[in-house]
């Protein structure tokens, strides 16, 4: 009886420690990815009204270049647990120096073949004389679906209180945490 007894015990002491062993195997890594989009392309941004407009340019491919990220990193699609965006800015990259004092207001989505549309980042009250902005991300957002496909789409847009330069092109930088249990 004290052999079992002692067995039982045994077996509930490795049963409870196997979910604290689960996450022993976890790696994160950070992704860095980035995309340039023309602002030309922004429906309506060439008649900005009183009051503002908000306008949206179409969305861009980016390719996520999935299979290579993980076989850098020594894993495959199966072990990733999670993907959210951590870190997302934005730059005006032509005109040189420009700042986005023409937006007052800006909202980055990501699509996927299949998948609903999210607001990735956003930035209310955009600050004068900056041409790079920190945008607020919304990390609680879960995008792994997103990351695994070949290609996701990007979709830069907001609220536009003056016109911009017709030459105008600006660069996303994000930086997406890779969360995968090797053990898994």
């Amino acid at each position: 009886m004290k052999q079992t007894l002692l067995f039982l015990a045994a077996g509930a002491v490795i049963l409870a420690s196997c979910g604290k062993l689960g996450g022993l195997g976890n790696i994160s890594q950070d992704i860095n990815s980035s995309a340039e989009i023309a602002l030309p392309g922004v429906p309506g941004y060439d008649t900005v009204l009183p009051g503002g407009v908000t306008a949206y340019a179409p969305a861009i491919d980016v390719q996520t270049n999935v299979q290579q990220t993980l076989k850098d990193n020594n894993t495959s699609s199966d072990k990733v647990t999670s993907v959210k965006l951590s870190k997302m800015s934005v730059s005006v990259i032509e005109p040189a120096n420009e700042p986005f004092d023409y937006m007052d207001t800006i909202n980055v989505y990501i699509a996927a073949d299949g998948l609903e549309e999210k607001l990735m980042a956003h930035k209310n009250g955009v600050p004068k004389n900056l041409t790079t902005v920190d945008l607020d991300c919304n990390s609680d957002i879960e995008i792994k679906e997103y990351f695994l496909k070949p290609s996701l789409r990007i979709r830069f847009g907001g609220h536009f209180i003056e016109k911009p330069d017709a030459s105008t092109r600006i660069k996303l930088d994000f930086t997406n945490k890779l969360t995968a249990n090797v053990l898994k």
